[in-house]
């Protein structure tokens, strides 16, 4: 017996009206079309227990059973979850973050973890909690995958960035010892050994302190010609941001202006933009909404990351690569002119340089004109869209 749209009344009892709820008319066909299979097959023991549960579960909701619909969302997450690997995704970071040294065993409670800017152990969430994190989100999630988001980045943003700096500065000196500092484009890099990493640009006042970016540090600015906008670390860590769990864009590579691509009605971020054009960008359209720009700590991570996987240095500027990162998500109220009181928010911007080092540094907000070697990466933070962070907004 094959299905038929005869069949269709006496399999779902009623004819399909405009009054039935739209959001389940894909879950009909493909539902009815599962169904098919089963009777063709001569039995539901010829398919898998996957298989049935989903038409079950289908057909339920077409027909508005509440516990159906509940079965069906749950399932959709459940294979979303799966073809994104998101466990495979979350050991894989873990594994890395402990080679790194970025984690490793907490002295008190002897769990995996770090220890934050104001000396607290921060352990590492379980997996079943990360992948909550996941699951929670998922209507966003299945959006910003159909868009290229299909990468996990787990942030232990609650560390000082002074550690982050002393193992990324370890990382490139051994990848460099070994003859393994690469550009994506498979040139070996140049390395200044004296100073792998070039930060002075970033000590603008005697009393910032680059260990969390001290109290003119700012994160995720409204606007860069504002003093005293956005939030501190300390705000983001008592808003439970100690761990992030971002989606980002599977880009090695930041697009040319000649290889930009829109995804699902989405276009990607190309250079020759000012900072401040960029945030412009991500507040006003609705394709970029939920998105914010790189930190030092995210892009730190996702660096050192693939840079220990790959052998691959990420945003190599100029020939050797393409692009350096402004970061908008990170910032830094810095002194203009004589005037103590007149301030300006810089972005953060994190490159390698051909000269031979890693350069973390700010910006200026009308950087970004024609010729500049610069765009931004954003991520969604899966972690933000939790109760503990809306409060803070």
């Amino acid at each position: 017996m094959s299905y038929s749209k005869d069949n269709e009344k006496s399999l779902v009892g009623g004819e399909i009206t405009s009054e039935k709820n739209l959001e389940f008319s894909l879950a009909f066909e493909i539902g009815a079309l599962r169904l098919g299979l089963w009777l063709d097959s001569g039995g539901v023991e010829k398919l898998s227990l996957d298989e049935k549960q989903l038409a079950e579960a289908q057909l339920g909701a077409l027909r508005g059973f509440p516990e159906s619909i509940k079965a069906l969302k749950a399932l959709e997450a459940k294979e979303l979850i799966r073809n994104l690997e998101v466990r495979h995704q979350l050991r894989v970071q873990i594994d890395s973050l402990v080679e790194l040294g970025l984690i490793g065993a907490l002295p008190e409670s002897n769990q995996l973890g770090f220890i934050d800017i104001n000396g607290e152990e921060r352990p590492l969430p379980e997996i079943s909690d990360l992948v909550d994190v996941v699951e929670r989100t998922i209507p966003l999630v299945e959006e910003k995958v159909s868009q290229g988001f299909t990468s996990l980045l787990l942030v232990p943003f609650g560390l000082p960035l002074r550690d982050y700096l002393n193992r990324y500065k370890a990382l490139i000196l051994d990848k460099h010892k070994r003859r393994k500092l690469f550009s994506t484009k498979g040139s070996l890099l140049k390395l200044t050994k004296e100073d792998p990493i070039f930060t002075s640009s970033l000590n603008l006042r005697g009393e910032l302190e680059f260990s969390d970016l001290g109290s003119f540090g700012r994160y995720f600015v409204d606007d860069f010609y504002e003093k005293n906008n956005g939030f501190t670390k300390q705000q983001l860590i008592a808003a439970n941001q100690v761990w992030q769990v971002l989606l980002v864009e599977s880009l090695v590579d930041l697009p040319l202006q000649s290889s930009v691509e829109e995804i699902a009605g989405r276009r990607q971020f190309g250079p020759n933009r000012t900072p401040q054009d960029y945030l412009k960008l991500l507040k006003d359209d609705p394709y970029y909404e939920h998105e914010q720009g790189f930190t030092f700590e995210s892009w730190l991570t996702m660096a050192m990351i693939h840079l220990l996987r790959t052998d691959q240095q990420i945003d190599v500027r100029g020939k050797l690569g393409g692009k350096g990162c402004t970061l908008l998500g990170s910032s830094i109220e810095v002194k203009e002119g004589n005037n103590y009181e007149s301030c300006i928010v810089r972005p953060g911007s994190a490159s390698w340089r051909g000269v031979g080092h890693a350069d973390l540094r700010t910006a200026f907000p009308i950087w970004g004109k024609v010729g500049y070697y610069q765009s931004i990466r954003t991520a969604v933070n899966l972690t933000s869209l939790l109760d503990e962070y809306k409060k803070l907004i």
